[in-house]
């Protein structure tokens, strides 16, 4: 629930209540990436790029036991866009569910390429 309620507050631009959440959520479960790397994520956007990169650093030691969409967040986060939209694109062509592109679309862990007009396509 505290990754959930993270997330929440990471949609409704309260990062601070997000760490904290994802802080919690992290002392829960400390070999998730997903958590880790989504720290990171509100770390970078609030200039704390010191603290950003150990997250993202030990994020990246345990990515390789997440799936396609977990690891599409992750570059994401990390800003390496083509990777992420070459996972993202694998992951919504091999899941056809509607409900995971409008996830995609809303997921503040894509904030950084929600803009690109490749994102944009996968997810409508």
């Amino acid at each position: 629930p505290h990754l959930d309620l993270g997330k929440l507050y990471q949609i409704l631009g309260q990062l601070e209540n997000a760490v904290s959440e994802y802080q919690i959520s992290i002392k829960l479960d400390p070999k998730s990436e997903l958590r880790r790397a989504t720290l990171g994520g509100v770390f970078r956007k609030l200039g704390r790029e010191a603290e950003a990169a150990e997250q993202l650093k030990i994020a990246h030691r345990l990515i390789e036991k997440e799936d396609k969409y977990n690891c599409a967040c992750y570059e994401s986060i990390c800003g390496n866009t083509e990777a992420a939209l070459t996972l993202l694109e694998e992951v919504l062509e091999e899941k056809l569910e509607p409900e995971l592109r409008e996830w995609a679309e809303l997921d503040p862990d894509f904030d950084w390429i929600r803009d690109d007009p490749r994102f944009k396509a996968l997810v409508e």
